[in-house]
C-alpha cells in the first residue's frame, strides 16, 4: 500500500532480485546467542564470492537494459 501511495508500485513489483530478501518469518528480537550461533555456521568464503563478484551500476541507469518492464 505505501508502495502504491508513493508511486513506485510498478518498480518494486519488478525487482525480481530483492525477493530473495523478504523472509516469511523475519526476527523481529534476535537473542545474542542465536545470532553468535549463526555466525559461526556462516560460510564466509559465499560472501567474499558474492563480493568478489559483484557488478556496480549506476542507479539512474538500473532499468535502461531490462526489456519488457513497463515503464516507471
Amino acid at each position: 500500500d505505501i508502495a502504491r501511495h508513493i508511486g513506485t508500485e510498478d518498480f518494486a513489483a519488478n525487482m525480481p532480485e530483492y525477493c530473495g530478501v523478504i523472509s516469511v518469518k523475519p526476527t523481529t528480537r534476535a537473542r545474542p546467542e542465536r545470532i553468535e550461533q549463526e555466525e559461526r555456521n556462516f560460510d564466509f568464503a559465499v560472501l567474499e564470492k558474492a563480493i568478489a563478484d559483484r557488478r556496480e551500476e549506476n542507479i539512474d541507469e538500473m532499468m535502461d537494459n531490462i526489456v519488457g518492464l513497463p515503464s516507471v
